[in-house]
């Protein structure tokens, strides 16, 4: 009984081997009687654990035995074949977005790419030993490389923010993009730089941002996912481009400029292609807003001076004020069944929240504040109004009922935070 210096177990034996052939060889044998090989190929090696007596590395010198390295070869491929059909499992499984008809594809190129790795490598069985070990490796790595490249490439779906609120913020000294849950908790900026990121509004999905911000020096249009993430300039122009909203089929973008020496509304595709003027008017047209079915978009316009509320067709006809009076007013929102419109106006002395009928009937004020209100929006239920006040001191958010009830602060800081906009509702 011998013990093994590397293990330090019993072995009956210390095996040996050709080591040019692999031919198992008994302790007597000096060289070896299936290749003729001499004394000083054969290697000693423990039983047990592998340990090589001839201090030769066995891991890569040994076996070159043909049988063996097809053996390794067959098990390496139909393991890798396995290994992706489990993983293409679990992703059915635990993504139901993925497109099942694509599977069977799917799986179809893998095996082949191993089944075609694999006969390359019995091919090469006459190299050395060190170059098929690379070459298993090798075979590993691209029979799983088509899936991992598929996966990386596809186009990942866009996450959908919901129940949320987005705002501008100056409170990192200038004004960034925000979101927070409808009940002011998890307050966190979405844009982070030291230009002016103002006036966003989400996408009908909850997947997009679109926004205004002077980040190349003046006022462009913006669009990035509701994370925060992956921001597009749309816009590119020596002129002004704000108050960006997204039409209810998410197909368009509604926005402000004023390029012909006044403002005028816009709309664009979502790349920013075909811009178009829409309101072709001679006084300023600002704070576009599209109706639930689409169809209409109101604005702030001036006439004589004074900001009125107007409403056109999508196209831009049809235009007409459905506020008319000595005061301005200003920002309107439709609410979600496009039947009442909110807006703010000066007309009792100060900044409040109005509300009308979508035909510009039974206007009646909602907001009694200390100070100002303004910036309103509806939530995607219609049963609350989101707003900014000033009574603080400082414009802070706040939410109420559509009957002025319930009012509740949601952000409180010593900076400014402005036009709220919700998410889709879940």
């Amino acid at each position: 009984m011998k013990t093994c210096s590397f293990c330090n177990k019993f072995n009956k034996d210390n095996e040996i081997f050709c080591k040019y052939c692999g031919n198992e060889l008994n302790l007597l044998v000096k060289s070896c009687p299936k290749c003729k090989a001499t004394a000083e190929l054969l290697i000693k090696y423990c039983k047990n654990c592998g340990y090589d007596f001839s201090k030769l590395n066995i891991q890569t010198e040994y076996p070159k035995n043909k049988s063996n390295k097809k053996l390794i070869i067959a098990i390496t491929a139909v393991g890798s074949f396995l290994f992706v059909c489990i993983i293409i499992l679990l992703v059915l499984i635990y993504k139901p977005g993925v497109n099942t008809a694509a599977t069977p594809t799917t799986i179809i190129d893998s095996s082949d790419a191993i089944a075609s790795e694999t006969t390359a490598l019995i091919a090469a069985e006459n190299q050395d030993s060190s170059t098929v070990f690379t070459g298993i490796s090798d075979a590993l790595e691209k029979g799983i490389s088509p899936e991992t490249t598929a996966s990386a490439s596809a186009k990942e779906p866009v996450a959908a923010t919901l129940n949320k609120i987005a705002f501008q913020s100056d409170r990192d000294g200038d004004f960034d993009i925000y979101i927070m849950n409808i009940d002011g908790t998890g307050q966190q900026s979405l844009t982070n730089n030291n230009s002016s990121d103002r006036y966003p509004s989400f996408s009908p999905d909850g997947s997009r941002i679109v926004y205004s911000s002077d980040i190349d020096g003046d006022f462009e249009i913006y669009v990035m996912n509701s994370d925060g993430s992956n921001s597009k300039q749309l816009t590119v122009n020596s002129s002004a481009d704000k108050y960006p909203c997204f039409s209810p089929d998410g197909l368009k973008i509604v926005f402000a400029a004023d390029r012909d020496n006044n403002w005028e509304i816009y709309v664009m595709d979502l790349d920013g292609k075909n811009q178009k003027n829409l309101s072709y008017r001679l006084g300023d047209d600002k704070y576009p807003a599209v109706s639930p079915d689409g169809t209409k978009i109101t604005f702030t316009g001036n006439i004589d001076e004074n900001q009125e509320i107007f409403l056109m067709n999508f196209d831009g006809s049809g235009q007409g004020n459905l506020t008319s009076n000595s005061y301005d007013d200003e920002y309107s929102s439709f609410s979600p069944d496009g039947k009442s419109i909110v807006f703010e106006s000066i007309r009792d002395g100060n900044w409040e929240i109005y509300i009308m009928n979508y035909d510009g009937t039974n206007q009646r004020r909602l907001t009694v504040s200390s100070k100002s209100s303004w910036n309103a929006s509806f939530s995607p239920d219609g049963s609350k109004i989101a707003f900014d006040s000033d009574d603080t001191g400082n414009s802070e958010i706040y939410i109420m009922n559509t009957d002025s009830k319930g009012i509740m602060q949601l952000t409180n800081n010593s900076a400014n935070d402005t036009f709220p906009t919700f998410s889709p509702r879940q």
